[in-house]
């Protein structure tokens, strides 16, 4: 079942920061969207404690399972930074918001090289050279969207 739930998600993530790039996603109301990315971070959360539980030493399930937390949060902040739709396409990053935006992206980009080395540095203890990869690939979309986002 996580496997296909995680597989969701990430589907799911990876559209929803397609149509982000472009100005009809603020018609889309907010409160659907929050709510799924938010039933996200709470099944990577409910991931993270159950494999904590399982076996706590191996850091880069671990390490993983808190990435992909980020990556749910920061889905989270992108919607919520983003407007109601005005005709133009902008954000509206500020104060405690341009914090969290710059802590997410540093753990997103951080997370980003963390996937890159278990790919490349043998024996991997991680989940395997496509997942490595493709977290690779994800984090480091997510981190430059996020500084897109704080640029803009």
């Amino acid at each position: 079942m996580r496997v296909v739930v995680d597989g969701a998600l990430h589907v799911t993530m990876s559209l929803a920061m397609i149509a982000m790039c472009w100005p009809w996603w603020n018609l889309w109301p907010k409160s659907p969207q929050m709510a799924l990315f938010l039933a996200g971070a709470f099944w990577c959360t409910a991931c993270l404690v159950k494999d904590l539980r399982r076996d706590a030493t191996r850091l880069s399930l671990l390490w993983h399972d808190l990435a992909h937390l980020f990556m749910m949060t920061a889905m989270m902040w992108m919607i919520a930074g983003m407007p109601a739709s005005d005709g133009v396409h902008h954000t509206s990053v500020t104060g405690g918001t341009l914090v969290i935006g710059l802590i997410l992206t540093v753990i997103l980009a951080v997370a980003a090289v963390v996937s890159f080395a278990d790919y490349v540095l043998p024996p991997s203890a991680g989940t395997g050279a496509t997942t490595e990869l493709t977290g690779t690939a994800m984090h480091t979309g997510m981190a430059v969207m996020c500084w897109l986002m704080l640029a803009h």
